[in-house]
């Protein structure tokens, strides 16, 4: 299991640029994910219930 990233230059980094079509899933349904400073999401992306698209949570797409 990966449970650490960290890079010793500074610079731009590319991290699962290959997951392609597919889900990449940060953190569990009872986990916290914390991200410090700036976010940025290019393309559509969803906030919501653990099971995927449930009525509770809202889509933005670009």
């Amino acid at each position: 299991a990966l449970t650490d990233l960290d890079f010793k230059t500074a610079g731009n980094k590319t991290i699962f640029d290959t997951v392609g079509a597919n889900t990449l899933t940060i953190g569990g349904s009872s986990t916290t994910s914390s991200f410090p400073g700036a976010a940025s999401i290019v393309g559509g992306f969803h906030v919501g219930h653990a099971s995927g698209y449930g009525g509770d949570g809202a889509s933005f797409d670009d």
